[in-house]
């Protein structure tokens, strides 16, 4: 009796013990990140989250008769240009490849100009197969005919867990260069610079292999001109699942 009492006790603190390891982070460091749901545009082009998509069709095919999307938002916080009455994207330029929108954000404090640009082709996100390199440089060029500055001109993808909508667009935004410090501090994200801003979705992918994250994207990437050196880009990969690329870096929000 007493060995059979001494050998359940042992069992009891090994069970006990191999709970601990698995609640513990380390334990759980090695476990697979789970895929945020994304929505196929191409298959429910009604769900919230394709309106973009619906713009993009509705715009690259010319057509009378499809609804843009609007959003209402509360008159009082609209600048000058929105006030009383719905906002909607409005186009800055488009094309055979590409399409570029105001940001409808522009309707809100603190009023930033703030466009973002997209594929004709469907793509969802950054994690799409098929990633138009072309569209970074194309999305630099509209920033400045819009007369941000330079200094302050940035480029930002937000990753699928903190997008809102399944298409693919980059945001046309001033950055926060009071932010960048955070980055390695106490955000999870790499960066290294590039001369061509073709390489963009290449870099990106080299980043986040030698920082060991996920093959399925998981980050955000934001693109500046590296202070004081012309023609030399900064590529900056984020993975923080909770707040977003453009929500933290830019100005986009108050």
């Amino acid at each position: 009796m007493r060995r059979f009492g001494l050998l359940a006790r042992v069992l009891l603190i090994l069970l006990i013990h191999n709970a601990a390891l698995s609640a513990s982070p380390e334990a759980s460091s090695d476990q697979p990140v789970p895929a945020p749901r994304v929505v196929d545009c191409e298959r429910s082009p009604d769900n919230h989250r394709c309106h973009l998509r619906q713009i993009v069709n509705c715009l690259t095919h010319q057509s009378t008769t499809c609804p843009m999307p609007v959003t209402v938002v509360d008159n009082t916080k609209q600048s000058d240009a929105c006030r009383h009455s719905l906002y909607q994207w409005r186009p800055w330029q488009q094309g055979d490849d590409f399409v570029v929108l105001r940001d409808a954000k522009m309707c809100l404090p603190p009023y930033t100009r703030h466009g973002i640009a997209m594929p004709a082709a469907p793509v969802p996100g950054i994690e799409g197969a098929r990633l138009p390199k072309r569209i970074w440089a194309f999305a630099w060029q509209i920033g400045l005919q819009q007369n941000i500055d330079v200094k302050n001109l940035s480029l930002v993808v937000n990753s699928p867990s903190t997008r809102t909508q399944d298409h693919l667009h980059v945001h046309i935004v001033t950055y926060r260069p009071d932010r960048i410090a955070a980055c390695r501090s106490s955000r999870p994200c790499f960066s290294r610079e590039v001369n061509d801003l073709g390489e963009i979705w290449e870099t990106a992918r080299a980043l986040a292999a030698a920082g060991n994250l996920p093959t399925l994207p998981t980050y955000g990437i934001l693109v500046f001109r590296t202070p004081g050196r012309e023609d030399t880009y900064t590529v900056m990969i984020d993975a923080n699942t909770q707040e977003g690329v453009e929500h933290f870096y830019t100005h986009a929000y108050p």
